[in-house]
């Protein structure tokens, strides 16, 4: 096993990682992200005030009150992108040293000008929508960071209106965002022009069907899988594996929550659809990513020190779905002994998760919580079902039983180093 994490590969591996971890590009798209969670949440709220009263028949779906209930969570999750756009923007152009609001509202701007057909009227008195929600989330990403790039470019090379020192800071910078705006604005409409001219179809729609197409199969049930063995194998080399791979399928995973509440809406329980992607909540659903809950507990009973001390500290975190503690206390990186019941414990309540939700136990989700919670907590209020609440819990009993036998190899390693130490420390004492 030592020599697997000594080969080239995982070297290899763990260097792209560090690499990757370390992009600025990367980095702002997960700051945007984050950033929306707090959009997220409050939607989330909303859709549950106007949810949950229909089920014991308050008030009807479709009614006054629904719609006004409604209404914050079509313009969170539904406008999502452009708050995630902006969001992408600003902290892009904070990596890269720029005037970060210059990055937020230029690359909104260019973002409103593909996806709004409105936008190419005149009068513009309506817009469409469609790709402002989870939809144009990849959309937003490339529109940003190339946006912010272009600015980035004209500063560099000075392509700006320099104004005299005695101008205000705020007009300053106001003048020097007017040619970077102006080229990404040209370039974009540019962009748009000749794709609808060659292709026949829109620039988002061509980007979006060509991003779905790799995507149908890295987000079905086996690339899923392998999406979760990556983002632990990345954990146990250190890297928050997890936040890599959610950057990937974020888009996915809302874009699929968001076609559930619309089916919802319109046609109740029954017309909710499980897509594959679900099953990335399994991956960390019993105690963060490795579902580490299991671990802790067991870890209580332990003989070493060292475990117990560890344990005691991650057992709250753990039933918050917090991994920290136990990921970097036992520790599971770099431990080859813990590495193989890690990987297990991420790969079995997924391929469980694929079982439940095909034979009707699990309910697909179809608002979004974007929080951390207790062990099953964001599940229940993701779809209103009490088997998605207890599932978590079962997944807590499998996993237990996928750690023991190698905790209890890993805790006899340990207790027998401590005793040495003891009685080296005890010998040199007396």
């Amino acid at each position: 096993m030592d020599k697997i994490f000594e080969s080239k590969f995982m070297k290899a591996l763990q260097a792209a990682g560090e690499k990757i971890g370390a992009n600025k590009a990367i980095n702002s798209i997960q700051a945007a992200f984050m950033g929306s969670m707090g959009i997220i949440m409050v939607g989330a709220v909303f859709q549950l005030s106007a949810v949950i009263p229909t089920i014991f028949k308050v008030f009807e779906v479709g009614s006054d009150i629904y719609n006004i209930l409604y209404a914050p969570y079509n313009l969170s999750m539904n406008f999502l992108s452009v708050w995630f756009v902006f969001q992408l923007g600003y902290n892009y152009a904070k990596q890269l040293g720029l005037k970060p609001m210059t990055g937020a509202i230029n690359s909104t701007l260019c973002f409103f000008l593909l996806v709004t057909e409105g936008a190419q009227t005149a009068s513009m008195t309506a817009i469409t929508t469609g790709n402002l929600g989870g939809t144009g989330l990849f959309l937003a990403i490339l529109v940003g960071l190339i946006t912010v790039r272009i600015y980035h470019f004209c500063v560099t090379k000075k392509i700006v209106i320099k104004m005299p020192d005695v101008v205000p800071p705020f007009l300053a910078d106001g003048f020097s965002a007017i040619v970077p705006a102006f080229l990404s604005i040209v370039l974009w409409t540019l962009v748009n022009v000749v794709c609808t001219m060659t292709m026949g179809t829109s620039f988002p729609n061509l980007f979006i069907g060509l991003i779905a197409m790799p995507l149908s199969y890295l987000t079905g049930v086996w690339g899923m899988i392998l999406l979760g063995l990556i983002a632990g194998l990345m954990w146990i080399f250190g890297i928050h594996g997890t936040m890599m791979v959610y950057v990937a399928i974020m888009p996915v995973l809302l874009e699929c929550t968001a076609a559930n509440a619309a089916a919802y809406a319109s046609g109740g329980v029954e017309a909710l659809v499980y897509y594959p992607v679900a099953l990335f909540g399994m991956m960390a659903c019993a105690g963060g990513t490795g579902n580490t809950l299991a671990l802790a507990v067991l870890g209580l009973k332990a003989k070493s020190e060292q475990i117990r001390a560890v344990a005691k500290a991650g057992v709250i975190p753990g039933v918050f779905n917090i991994n920290e503690p136990i990921t970097f206390g036992y520790p599971i990186m770099y431990n080859p002994i813990l590495a193989i019941p890690y990987l297990l414990a991420i790969v079995i309540p997924m391929f469980l998760g694929h079982l439940a939700f095909t034979f009707g136990l699990l309910r697909p989700g179809f608002i979004a919580v974007g929080s951390v919670m207790p062990v099953g907590i964001a599940e229940f209020l993701a779809s209103l079902n009490p088997m998605n609440l207890i599932f978590p819990w079962l997944m807590v009993l499998v996993t237990g039983l996928i750690y023991y036998p190698f905790l209890k190899a890993y805790d006899k390693q340990l207790y027998a180093k401590e005793q040495e130490a003891k009685a080296l420390e005890e010998g040199q004492s007396a």
